[in-house]
C-alpha cells in the first residue's frame, strides 16, 4: 500500500471524513476547509487532494508538491488542468453522471413551475436538450414519463451523433425522436442546457460562447435553462434572448462575479445548486473515494491491510421527505409534481434581489458563494413518500417510473 500522511479537501465534501477514517491508517493527517483557501501552501506536504468544481486546480497550484491523487467530486472537468496533473504524474479522478439525477431534478421542477405560471398543458409541451450525456439521456427519460409524450425531446449532441457514425449496435447512443438540428432544439417550447465547457482546441464543436445573440434571439414565449457552464452562453446573448422568453440561470459567466443587470433580466436565477442534491453530493464523494482506494492499493502486496470501503458503507436515504396531498383527483402526473415539487421561487428572488441592492460584483460574488454555501442539499424524488389518496392506479404508476421512491394511494396508505 502506499504510503500517505495528508489529505487536504474541500469542507463541503460530504462523507469524506468518515471515509478517511474507516481505511485505518493510524498516522493519516486531514485537514477540511473552504474551497477557496485550498491553495499551493495549503497543498505543502499533502500527498492527496478533493475538491469540488469551486477550487481551480492549476499548474501554478501543483508546482513542486507532493501530492499524488486530486480527486473532483463532481462531473465536471473544467476546473482541473488536466494536462498539468499528466505531467507531473498526478492521478486524477472524478464522478460523472453522479448528480445527474438532481439536474434532472431541478429542470423538471423549473419547466413545472413555468408551466404552471404560463398555463400550458404539459400534453402539448415539447423539451428541446443541448447536450446528451448522462443528464441529457435522463432528463429525456423522466420527461417523457411525467408527460405521457416519449417523443416530445428533441436533441442537440453534434459531438456524440458524430461519434455514433463510427459505432456499430449496440454501442450507438440515439435519442428516441432521433437526432435534431440546433435550430429545431430552440424552437421548442423548454431548452435545457448539458454540455460540457469545450474550447477549439479541445473539439471540432467548441461550446464556449456557441449560444449568443444569433442563437438566443430568436426565443419567444419559451423558457430557456441553463445548467451546464455559465460560459457556454454569451451574457450578451442572455440579455437580448430575455426580452421576449423566460430564462433560468444556475450557472453564470464571471461566476460568481455575476453582472447586476444580467440578474435582473432572468426569469429564475439560483447558485450553481441544480446538482446539490444529498444522494448526489454523497455520490460524488463515493465515486471519487473508490478510485482513491484503488490508488492507494496499486503499490500493496497486501491489500487486507487496507480497509477499503465496501457497499454496507454507503448511507441509507429511506423516507427523508413526506408529503400528503388531499386533493388530487383528475389531475395528471405532471400537475401532481407541480403541487409539491421542491421549490426554487424564494432562493431565486433572493439572487435577483442582489442585482439591484448590492453595489458591485464583488459585493454579489460573496453573497453569490454565501447563498451556495448554505444552501441545504435536497432530497431526490426517490428519497420522497407521496401520499395521494385520490391519485388514479395509472398516475400513481406514472409517478412511481419517474422515480418518486414510494407513492402511496388510499388502498395502500
Amino acid at each position: 500500500m502506499r504510503s500517505i500522511k495528508k489529505v487536504i479537501y474541500d469542507e463541503a465534501i460530504p462523507g469524506l471524513e468518515a471515509l478517511l477514517n474507516g481505511l485505518g491508517i493510524s498516522d493519516l493527517e486531514w485537514k477540511a476547509m473552504p474551497a477557496e483557501a485550498i491553495d499551493a501552501k495549503q497543498l505543502f506536504g499533502a500527498d492527496a487532494l478533493f475538491i469540488r468544481s469551486q477550487t481551480k486546480v492549476t499548474s501554478e497550484m501543483i508546482r513542486g508538491s507532493s501530492v499524488g491523487f486530486v480527486g473532483s467530486c463532481t462531473i465536471g472537468t473544467d476546473h482541473v488542468d488536466l494536462d498539468a496533473l499528466q505531467q507531473a504524474g498526478i492521478l486524477f479522478a472524478h464522478a460523472p453522471g453522479c448528480n445527474a439525477r438532481a439536474v434532472v431534478e431541478y429542470v423538471m421542477a423549473t419547466a413545472l413551475h413555468w408551466t404552471q405560471e404560463k398555463q400550458r398543458l404539459d400534453d402539448q409541451l415539447t423539451l428541446g436538450i443541448i447536450g446528451y450525456g448522462h443528464i441529457g439521456r435522463v432528463l429525456e427519460q423522466v420527461f417523457g414519463i411525467v408527460t405521457g409524450q416519449p417523443l416530445a425531446c428533441r436533441v442537440y449532441d453534434p459531438p456524440l451523433q458524430h461519434a455514433n457514425d463510427k459505432r456499430e449496435e449496440p454501442a450507438v447512443v440515439r435519442p428516441l425522436a432521433g437526432w435534431r438540428s440546433l435550430g429545431e432544439v430552440l424552437a421548442c417550447d423548454v431548452v435545457s442546457v448539458h454540455v460540457p465547457l469545450t474550447d477549439a482546441s479541445q473539439s471540432k464543436w467548441p461550446t464556449r460562447g456557441f449560444l449568443g445573440q444569433k442563437e438566443l434571439g430568436s426565443l419567444k414565449d419559451q423558457c430557456f435553462i441553463n445548467t451546464a457552464r455559465g460560459e457556454v452562453v454569451t451574457s450578451a446573448g442572455i440579455k437580448v434572448a430575455s426580452q421576449h422568453a423566460d430564462i433560468a440561470l444556475d450557472v453564470f459567466p464571471s461566476e460568481p462575479a455575476v453582472d447586476p443587470q444580467l440578474l435582473a433580466s432572468l426569469w429564475q436565477a439560483t447558485p450553481h445548486i441544480a446538482g446539490y442534491s444529498a444522494r448526489g453530493k454523497w455520490g460524488g464523494t463515493w465515486q471519487v473515494f473508490q478510485q482513491f482506494s484503488q490508488w492507494l492499493l496499486s503499490e500493496s502486496r497486501a491489500p487486507e491491510s487496507l480497509n477499503a470501503p465496501g457497499d454496507s458503507d454507503t448511507p441509507q436515504f429511506e423516507a427523508l421527505y413526506s408529503l400528503w396531498m388531499e386533493d388530487t383527483w383528475g389531475l395528471s402526473a405532471w400537475a401532481q409534481l407541480a403541487n409539491w415539487v421542491v421549490s426554487l421561487e424564494d432562493l431565486s428572488a433572493q439572487m435577483v434581489s442582489m442585482g439591484s441592492s448590492l453595489p458591485c460584483s464583488e459585493s454579489i460574488a460573496q453573497a453569490f458563494q454565501n447563498l451556495r454555501r448554505n444552501y441545504k442539499p435536497r432530497p431526490e424524488w426517490f428519497d420522497v413518500q407521496l401520499g395521494a389518496p385520490l391519485l388514479t392506479k395509472d398516475t400513481r404508476d406514472q409517478l412511481r417510473s419517474a422515480g418518486l421512491g414510494k407513492v402511496l394511494g388510499v388502498l395502500e396508505a
